[in-house]
């Protein structure tokens, strides 16, 4: 399902996670259940979702989450205020924040 409306502003939110473990094998299994309440959150609230970066480095795995609110500027605004507060519920970094009119 796509909850990318066409000719729509969209504002487009990155967050990353770092979870710190001496094994990767482990720290990918404590990202995923961040990813999996990112996803489910995004559903319930009707944005798009996905993650698309991962890194293992000097003992840290970091995620890159990113969020798609691609709706007329009223709902974004609500929305908006939804993702932050869930972002602040899972400690995500925010890393960059894009919005584009139509």
């Amino acid at each position: 399902m796509s909850y990318l409306l066409s000719d729509c502003p969209s504002a487009i939110y990155l967050f990353s996670y770092t979870v710190y473990d001496t094994d990767e094998n482990s720290a990918k299994k404590e990202l995923v259940p961040v990813i999996n309440r990112c996803k489910h959150f995004a559903k319930a609230v009707h944005i798009h979702f996905h993650d698309d970066f991962y890194l293992y480095f000097d003992n840290q795995a970091t995620i890159r989450l990113i969020f798609n609110i691609k709706e007329p500027q009223d709902s974004i605004l609500i929305k908006v205020s939804s993702l932050f507060a869930f972002a602040a519920s899972l400690k995500l970094e925010l890393i960059n924040q894009e919005f584009s009119s139509k």
